[in-house]
């Protein structure tokens, strides 16, 4: 009841989200006198080709904004539109012979329609305008893009750059000493009482918290250890991620924060100030990614000892080079300035990816656990090995002889994405041990849920990572808008809220079925007067009712054509005319089973050999429990074709049979009267009908007799017979009749032969 309510919250709450969107996106007038002369001066602009990538980016930025709402624009009028067609549609063909009597009303309409359909034409035209030129314009980018990675840049080793180099740093840190002068200079008069204790505040909080926050955290956590798994995991989860990544974060922000209130630093510290966030995480997320991911690996690495300290090296790269780079483009570095502070960046950076690939020696696969998550670290590692290598070797031979723009754009980006991937494979490892303990799994169970959290995790890092080599932004949101924009399938487009809805409605279709069928099952039939059988057919046929609508109205929510899938369906009759005969055919004979019930769940039948109690009938099997406990799946077409022996159809009264054999000599009335006597005292058995003793005749050695009985509960019989073959055996005994057993007299033709070839072997 709870997953159902849920289901349904879910359900509203997505159509409710949905009927906002399409609130919206009302139809106000699109201003295309507006957009015309935008377009224009694009096409002009792309004609030349000269504009700068900010310009083209800002351009591309406004054509987006104009697709979108020529976009909305396609759906004016939409319903209005369908209502005519289907008005239209009512008045049928236009007759053959041209007498139509409703032609003027056929005409009223039909004017009525290219009057709707005229602002969506037009809107249709301008969005396919503004989408061509926006591609155009990612085009050009792209291509300056791939032209500038290409070129060969200016020679990092040619001694008159060096000179352009130091006079451009000396610049740059002469600066922020003289600004720390000047505000001495001039305390008193720049600064409020207000602002120093605002400085001092956040400069001491952000102290606190990167120094204190997390042993704070630490014990806070400990606590809720003790409370329950639940909070145990919540508590190691929230003790990984925001004590050792988001709580220095925010302390490093704090800290940032009351430095700028200080005012002691001119604009460069500020930009410095502004980014030192951005600049501390690639520290944390080292730290971070050799706490979880590598101090954990000493299983799978042969020496895992030094690992942290060139991890600590990655980052302090990348950190450093991100910080004076973002100094360069401050102050307006030449290329030549650049390609020669980028040149040591290359060298070290390149060494360190080297040492680091160095030391990420897997242990022989028999040494470490073979856990799945070590199996992806393993995986992961050893492609990290053959990548950092290969690029640190690379690297400063490109930067060399000029092409420092490809190796900066190989080199850099890999040591991020080193910290991304270790960050991401850490994350996954918490992630997962908290959503197990969640699901009521052990914690490092590993379970399908690794994979769900792995791809939930990757549609988040994949942009990410993608941002780091020089994916556009821009780029992936043109991706991210393709797909929400969905695709056509025939005449339908689909898109991601269609998918949705579709899972939303079905779901709580198959669950409003269940929870109907179970309704049924314990509330609804046990109060009439059908038979098992026949509830259980009811309950079943509901449920295959259930989810075939269900299917279908989720189909139909998306606005599917089902006609166009004739064709399909069409192909799939001839595949299983010749290939899905067996299926079809026991799925039509389950459905006939529960139909015509000649077998219901919990009959004792026998069919093919095999005798046990029918458990339970789907949709192209029948499974049969045996009296060993086995259990044997008989397809539905055995059943309502083949031979099928039913002891308790309709009831639970069958008949027991019993031989019994006596010896010669015995009085055969006696023995009859006793024999009676034994099966009209049983309880099982039924005097009305009477039971009966047959003399059945003279065996070879025996008189044979047979008992015969109805019983109550033919579930029961072999309890009976031994009830019976146990009371004919005490009386028999006491009455001295005696039950023979064969005997054989054996008769030599030829004994003489047998004594004449004793005497000659004596």
């Amino acid at each position: 009841m709870q997953h159902l309510a849920r289901l349904i919250l879910v359900g509203l709450l997505a159509w409710f989200v949905s009927f906002g969107a399409v609130f919206a996106q009302t139809s106000r007038a699109i201003d295309y006198e507006t957009f015309t002369p935008l377009a224009a001066k694009a096409e002009q602009t792309l004609v030349t080709g000269r504009a700068s990538d900010n310009v083209l980016e800002d351009l591309r930025t406004e054509l987006a904004d104009w697709r979108d709402q020529f976009q909305q624009g396609q759906s004016i009028n939409q319903d209005r539109i369908e209502t005519l067609k289907s008005q239209l549609d009512a008045l049928g063909p236009i007759p053959e012979d041209g007498d139509d009597p409703v032609a003027d009303r056929r005409l009223e309409l039909n004017e009525q329609l290219t009057e709707l359909r005229a602002p969506v034409k037009r809107a249709v035209e301008a969005y396919s305008r503004a989408d061509g030129l926006i591609r155009e314009i990612d085009n050009l980018l792209r291509s300056r893009q791939t032209s500038v990675l290409l070129s060969v840049g200016p020679n990092p080793l040619n001694p008159a750059n060096w000179e352009l180099a130091l006079i451009d740093l000396s610049k740059t840190f002469e600066t922020p000493i003289g600004g720390v002068n000047s505000f001495i200079a001039t305390l008193s008069l720049n600064q409020s009482v207000s602002s120093y204790l605002s400085s001092i505040f956040f400069t001491l909080l952000g102290i606190i918290i990167v120094f204190a926050g997390t042993q704070v955290l630490k014990t806070q956590t400990r606590e809720w250890k003790t409370l329950s798994p639940h909070f145990g995991a919540i508590a190691e989860f929230l003790q990984e991620i925001s004590g050792l990544i988001i709580l220095p974060l925010i302390g490093v922000g704090f800290l940032s924060i009351g430095l700028q209130l200080s005012g002691l630093f001119g604009a460069r510290g500020m930009l410095i100030l502004e980014n030192a966030p951005t600049y501390a995480s690639w520290i944390f997320i080292a730290y971070w990614s050799y706490y979880r991911l590598f101090a954990r690996a000493n299983a799978l690495l042969q020496d895992s000892s030094q690992i942290k300290l060139w991890v600590a090296f990655l980052a302090l790269i990348v950190m450093s080079r991100d910080m004076l780079f973002d100094l360069a483009e401050f102050d307006f570095y030449s290329a030549n300035s650049k390609a020669v502070i980028n040149l040591p960046f290359i060298f070290i950076g390149s060494f360190v990816l080297f040492r680091f690939s160095s030391l990420l020696r897997l242990r022989p696969k028999g040494e470490g656990e073979a856990s799945a998550e070590n199996n992806l670290i393993r995986r992961v590692l050893r492609l990290l090995v053959v990548a950092g290598k290969t690029i640190a070797v690379l690297a400063p031979i490109l930067a060399v002889i000029g092409y420092g723009h490809i190796a900066t754009g190989t080199l850099f980006p890999f040591l991020k994405t080193v910290l991304y991937l270790a960050g991401l494979v850490a994350l996954h490892a918490v992630v997962t041990r908290l959503v197990n303990v969640l699901f009521g799994y052990d914690k490092d169970a590993d379970t399908l849920l690794s994979i769900v959290v792995a791809v939930l995790l990757l549609s988040v890092w994949v942009p990410l990572i993608a941002l780091l080599w020089g994916v556009r932004e821009t780029d992936l949101l043109e991706l991210w808008t393709t797909f929400v924009n969905g695709f056509k399938l025939g005449e339908t487009t689909l898109t991601p809220s269609d998918f949705i809805a579709f899972v939303v409605i079905f779901i709580v279709g198959y669950s409003l079925t269940r929870f109907i069928q179970s309704t049924l099952k314990t509330a609804v039939l046990p109060k009439t007067n059908i038979d098992t059988g026949g509830q259980n057919a009811i309950v079943s046929g509901f449920g295959y009712i259930g989810i075939f609508l269900a299917a279908l109205i989720a189909i139909s929510s998306t606005g599917l054509d089902l006609s166009s899938l004739a064709i399909v369906a069409g192909a799939l009759s001839v595949g299983i005319g010749f290939g899905l005969q067996n299926i079809v055919s026991n799925f039509v004979s389950g459905i006939i089973l529960l139909i015509e019930r000649p077998v219901s769940e919990g009959d004792w039948i026998e069919v093919g050999g095999q005798m046990g109690y029918v458990r339970n009938i789907s949709v192209r099997s029948t499974r049969i429990e045996t009296f060993d406990r086995s259990d044997v799946i008989v397809p539905n077409a055995d059943l309502v074709s083949g031979v099928v022996t039913n002891w308790t159809r309709g009831n639970t009264i069958g008949r027991l049979i019993v031989p019994i054999g006596v010896a010669y000599g015995n009085d055969t009335r006696r023995v009859e009267a006793i024999l009676r006597d034994i099966i009209e005292a049983h309880p099982m058995v039924l005097l009305n009908p009477p039971p009966s003793v047959i003399f059945q005749g003279f065996g070879a050695d025996s008189m044979d007799f047979e008992i015969r009985a109805i019983l109550r509960d033919v579930n029961w019989m072999l309890s009976v017979k031994s009830d019976i073959n146990h009371s004919i055996a005490e009386r028999f005994v006491a009455e001295g009749i005696e039950i023979p057993y064969a005997q054989r007299d054996i008769w030599i033709r030829n004994p003489e032969a047998l004594a004449g070839g004793r005497n000659d072997n004596s």
